[in-house]
């Protein structure tokens, strides 16, 4: 299955509310209209079996709409307990936080297998490190939408998750937890493992189509990860030796600059998208730090602000 799901408990509950009506509807006209029209002569045998048939065939419908009302009113349940399950353990990261917010039935989950949320799993961080390495595009930018959608609760970025070692441990657990883990032992304290896996994502990022990344990751530093890899090759070294080696800081300051004026590398020509995709960002730190993008791209040391993001 492709494409997104939007569950909207109103338009579910209203759905419910038609279906109830038309059941209704079939038991007060179709069902009672054959039972008594046709009852007496049934009876009598002055009817074929045809009208054996109508009624079985009204049953059915009855009882497949009251299946129907009965998937979705679990469904729409299913959904909200699993989001809101999902807060709470993200909460757990911070006992300073209040206690765990209420979501709407608005999600972004596709392709989802909610068993492990009655079963219970412990996902390890090779798991994650898998599960990074093996996702598919479509999963990819499922996973970039949802990692954006739970930085903003713990009021950081995606692009602090991606590229502060710092804030690796923090996006190891947020990953284990979208990926269905339940365990309630918490660690968001940085190490050499969570640090690979931030390094993983981050160069699986810089692999993926450039369509996926602006879509989950427009006006962000996250989002010129496409271009920092070819950039990183004409340079003869790693994307992740790019992004987070500070002997490097100059070097990624140029990419980043040379991306801003719209040049590319000699095998990687950057989409108008994607330049523009880069300067709103460039443009709104600039503006908040009261500079303009040129005098704020000139300089090397503006890399770990751009690194935290909007």
């Amino acid at each position: 299955m492709s494409g997104q799901i939007n569950i909207s408990s109103d338009n579910v509950e209203q759905t419910i509310a038609l279906l109830n009506d038309s059941i209704g509807s079939i038991e007060t006209n179709a069902s009672s209209y054959v039972n008594d029209n046709y009852n007496v002569l049934q009876e009598l045998g002055l009817v074929d079996k045809s009208v054996t048939t109508v009624k079985r065939q009204i049953n059915d419908i009855v009882k497949s709409q009251n299946k129907v009302i009965k998937d979705l009113n679990d469904h729409i349940e299913t959904y909200l307990e699993t989001e809101n399950e999902i807060v709470d353990f993200i909460n757990n990261y911070d006992s300073t936080k209040e206690s765990a917010k209420i979501v709407n039935v608005d999600s972004e989950y596709e392709e989802a297998d909610l068993d492990n949320f009655s079963e219970g799993k412990n996902i390890t961080k090779g798991e994650i490190a898998k599960f990074i390495r093996d996702m598919s595009p479509e999963i990819e930018e499922i996973l970039l939408k949802n990692l954006n959608k739970q930085a903003k609760r713990f009021d950081t970025t995606t692009d602090e998750l991606l590229f502060n070692p710092k804030r690796s441990g923090l996006l190891v657990e947020i990953l284990k937890k979208l990926c269905g883990d339940t365990n309630m032992d918490i660690d968001v304290s940085s190490s050499i493992k969570t640090a690979n896996t931030q390094k993983s994502l981050v160069v699986k990022v810089a692999t993926t189509a450039l369509e996926i990344v602006n879509g989950a990751l427009w006006a962000s530093l996250a989002g010129t990860l496409p271009y920092l890899k070819a950039s990183a090759k004409e340079k003869k070294m790693k994307v992740e030796d790019l992004v987070y080696k500070d002997e490097n800081k100059e070097a990624l300051r140029q990419s980043l600059d040379n991306l801003y004026l719209g040049k590319g590398t000699k095998e990687y020509t950057p989409t108008l998208n994607e330049i523009n995709s880069f300067r709103y960002y460039v443009n709104n730190l600039s503006d908040r730090y009261n500079t303009t993008p040129e005098q704020f791209l000139s300089n090397s040391n503006n890399i770990d602000i751009m690194k935290r993001g909007m």
